[in-house]
């Protein structure tokens, strides 16, 4: 994860959640992919999407390992028909790792990954469609969540009262309880936050990436 701004003890700033990078072999196919199957538009460069203010941007690996399984596990979109999207992707030849299920209180979700690793929670969520979340994995996911709440702010909640999360305007980070590996290097490198002052002094390195 990165982030700027200056880190005042015992206060977080007030930041938002602004990027995710994404590591790919082939930039350009990954773009056009975004576009075509999940309603991205075009950033302003060859390796950017956008979904709504929230920036993809595309680096290209030779390596690209999935995300599943490290520190951001993954993404999530929301969609207003799910099964309409789902199935528009399975038709497409797009990977459906979990199909549709329906959580009673919660919302419709099913899981696909992009041809680079990138693994992606679909949900339907009609009070935030678009970017929905970032989905962390850490041993103790309340400490994980403390964590980026002292450093980074954002305003703790329960997504639709029985998931705790930080929330970032209509973007949720999540935890989930497992193992992980740094992200460094996976399909999803590495979370942004934009800050309004740059000329802050940057934290640690080791404040700045998971």
């Amino acid at each position: 994860f990165t982030a700027w701004g200056k880190i005042l003890a015992g206060r977080a700033p007030n930041l938002s959640i602004d990027n995710v990078h994404i590591r790919v072999a082939d930039p350009a196919q990954a773009r056009d992919w975004y576009i075509k199957h999940l309603g991205a538009t075009a950033g302003e460069s060859p390796t950017q999407v956008l979904f709504g203010k929230m920036l993809i941007a595309i680096v290209k690996t030779d390596t690209p390992q999935p995300s599943a399984g490290s520190a951001i596990d993954h993404i999530g979109l929301s969609f207003a028909d799910l099964d309409a999207k789902m199935g528009e992707l399975q038709a497409a030849g797009v990977k459906i790792v979990t199909p549709v299920r329906d959580v009673p209180g919660l919302f419709k979700f099913g899981f696909i990954e992009d041809p680079w690793g990138v693994k992606i929670e679909v949900v339907q969520d009609p009070e935030t469609l678009g970017f929905h979340h970032v989905h962390l994995r850490a041993p103790d996911p309340a400490v994980a969540l403390a964590w980026y709440k002292e450093r980074f702010g954002g305003e703790t909640a329960k997504l639709k009262g029985r998931i705790d999360g930080l929330k970032y305007g209509d973007v949720w980070v999540l935890a989930a309880k497992g193992d992980a590996t740094p992200s460094v290097g996976h399909a999803i490198d590495h979370v942004g936050w934009r800050v309004a002052d740059l000329d802050q002094p940057m934290p640690s390195a080791s404040d700045r990436r998971l």
